[in-house]
Order: structure tokens, then C-alpha cells, then sequence
């Protein structure tokens, strides 16, 4: 007889109901007093670690502003050049060609005072020795030769009114003019003559160059540098008047009148030691006919003058044909001797 298995002899549980879902309304109210707070606010004491910081009220004034993204700045056009300023150029007085009369011998009597009777010395004295020279010269000799003198014993002052600087009297325009009426009744120097500059202006000569003066230039007859001489000129002259008995004050040998005009020949770069070196011509009536032969046989004589070397030449504080910024000077017509 077989067994009865363990499954048949267990007992069998009654089935438990389901419990009905705890979210109706009648669950939730028999559940009011255990939910309540005020029954557990005096179990727990309150910590401050606890607490939970009240949340700041957001303003919408308190707020920064969003950061705009930066932008570079617009780029600004490159400001013009600095126009560059210019010296204004020299203005020259240039010597009128009115000749030179009684009046203006009266004037630069009374404005030289004693001066002119110890000039008018001088100028007998040599008009004694010279029986040729006073015979050739004519009427008011000695006058016109008086303010030759002058000129010698006031050279650098008239140059620089010549040239156009600022100030000079009246007396240096009219010693001018009557040192110009003065030299024509001098001999003429034709030949090689020299002199020599300190003036730092004279690095602006060219060969070829055409060059006017409005001052007196004075020269010698022997080539030679001395000390501070930037620049030496060889002239082949036909139009300087011989001076040295005149112009004891300065001893240059001759001179040419203001308004003298010169070609440049050739220019010699400085060496050993030696200043720049200009070749000149001398164009008072100088003639176009025969081409460029007159300049070749020029330049001939002087590079065979040029090394004569006896004592130092007088001496220009200016640079011959040029002004202080180193421009040639424009010849004009001249209006006056006191214009410009």
C-alpha cells in the first residue's frame, strides 16, 4: 500500500484578503494624528547645522549685467606725415647799376665823419706813388676810392647785408655802392687767383653748376689753406679788380664786384687732408662761340696753377654762390641797393 506524500498531508492556509490601497480618503484621515507636526516639533530639537539657509529673494536690479563680449576698438587711419619745413631762402640786396653821383659822395662823407679824411689819406698817398693809376682814373677819384676802404675796413658786415641778413645800417648799402664805383677805376687781374671758405654750406657744388655772388668775393694771388677751411677755390678770373693798396684792414690782392657771376669747372673731392677743392670761371663777358673748348683749356690752366703753394688766400666766411642752407642763389634784376 502506498504512502500518502508529503504534499497531501500539509495543511492547507486560508487565503488572506488583500489589504485595500492605503491612499483613500478614509485611511488618510485615521492617519491625521500621526501625520500631524505638532505632535513630533518637541521630539527632535532643532539643529543650526541642520537649518537650511532661507533662499535670497532674486532681484532683477541686483543682477550684473551679462558680460558683452569685447571688441577692439576700430583702428584709426595713420595720422600724415609731418610736412617737412623748408628754410626759407636767402634774399639777397643787390647793387644797383645806377652810377654813382655827387650826391651819394656827399652822403658817405658826412656819414663816415673823421673816417673819410683818414681814408681820403691813404688813397692820396697811393694816388702819389701810382702816377698811372691817377691818371687813368679821372674825376672824384679819390672819393669813389675812399669808400673802397671803407668796404676793407667793413667787409664782413656788408657782405652779410649783401647776402641778406637781418639788420645793417644804411651806411654799409652805401659803402657798397660806392666800393663798386670804386673798383672799376682799379686794374683788371686776368689769370688764375684763389681763395678759401669756412663756411660748412659748400658740400653742394657740382661740375656744370652756374653760380651769382651778391657780395664782394675777395681773393689772392698764391693758393694755400689754413686752419677750419672746409672748401678752396681756384678762379680763373678776367673781371677782379687789383686792391691790396686799399684794403689794408683785410690784404686781399683782388675783388670781384657784387653780382659776379661763376661756372663751376670741375670739383675735387677732399684728400689728404686737404679741403674740398673748387674749379671756377670767371663768366663777366664771356662768349658762346667755340663750344666747350673755352672749358677744357680753363680747366687746363688752373689744374696747372693749382698746386702753387706760397701762403693762405683770403679767407670767405661764406660759401661762394650759395646761401647758409647750401642753395645757389637766383640772380634777379637788381631794383636797388637797399631792396631786396
Amino acid at each position: 500500500m502506498t504512502s500518502p506524500t508529503k504534499a497531501s498531508t500539509a495543511p492547507v492556509l486560508p487565503a488572506v484578503p488583500a489589504s485595500p490601497p492605503n491612499d483613500t480618503p478614509e485611511v488618510l484621515s485615521g492617519h491625521t494624528g500621526v501625520l500631524a507636526a505638532g505632535r513630533w516639533a518637541d521630539r527632535f530639537p532643532r539643529s543650526s547645522a541642520l537649518a537650511v539657509p532661507p533662499t535670497p529673494a532674486l532681484s532683477v536690479a541686483a543682477a550684473p549685467p551679462p558680460e558683452q563680449p569685447s571688441s577692439p576698438p576700430p583702428e584709426q587711419p595713420p595720422p600724415p606725415p609731418a610736412r617737412e619745413v623748408l628754410p626759407e631762402p636767402a634774399r639777397p640786396r643787390w647793387v644797383d647799376a645806377d652810377p654813382w653821383g655827387a650826391d651819394d659822395r656827399a652822403r658817405l662823407r658826412r656819414v663816415l665823419t673823421e673816417r673819410y679824411d683818414a681814408y681820403a689819406r691813404v688813397v692820396i698817398r697811393t694816388l702819389a706813388e701810382e702816377p698811372g693809376l691817377r691818371a687813368a682814373g679821372g674825376a672824384h677819384l679819390v672819393g669813389d676810392l675812399v669808400a673802397l676802404c671803407a668796404y676793407g675796413a667793413e667787409r664782413d658786415a656788408v657782405n652779410q647785408v649783401l647776402r641778406g641778413a637781418d639788420g645793417g645800417s644804411e651806411l654799409h648799402r652805401l659803402i657798397a655802392r660806392g666800393a663798386v664805383s670804386g673798383l672799376r677805376r682799379l686794374p683788371t687781374v686776368i689769370g688764375p687767383v684763389y681763395a678759401t671758405s669756412s663756411a660748412r654750406s659748400a658740400a653742394g657744388y657740382r661740375a656744370g653748376d652756374e653760380l651769382v655772388e651778391p657780395a664782394f668775393v675777395d681773393v689772392g694771388f698764391n693758393c694755400g689753406v689754413g686752419p677750419a677751411v672746409e672748401v678752396e677755390y681756384v678762379i680763373w678770373s678776367v673781371s677782379a679788380r687789383r686792391v691790396d693798396q686799399f684794403t689794408a684792414a683785410v690784404r686781399p690782392a683782388a675783388t670781384f664786384p657784387p653780382g659776379s657771376r661763376f661756372a663751376v669747372l670741375a670739383v675735387d673731392e677732399p684728400a689728404d687732408d686737404r679741403p674740398l677743392r673748387v674749379l671756377l670761371r670767371d663768366r663777366t663777358g664771356e662768349r658762346r662761340s667755340g663750344g666747350g673748348t673755352w672749358r677744357e683749356e680753363t680747366l687746363r690752366r688752373l689744374r696747372r696753377h693749382e698746386s702753387a703753394v706760397v701762403e693762405g688766400p683770403s679767407c670767405l666766411d661764406f660759401a661762394l654762390g650759395l646761401d647758409p642752407h647750401g642753395h645757389p642763389f637766383t640772380a634777379r634784376t637788381p631794383a636797388s641797393s637797399g631792396g631786396s
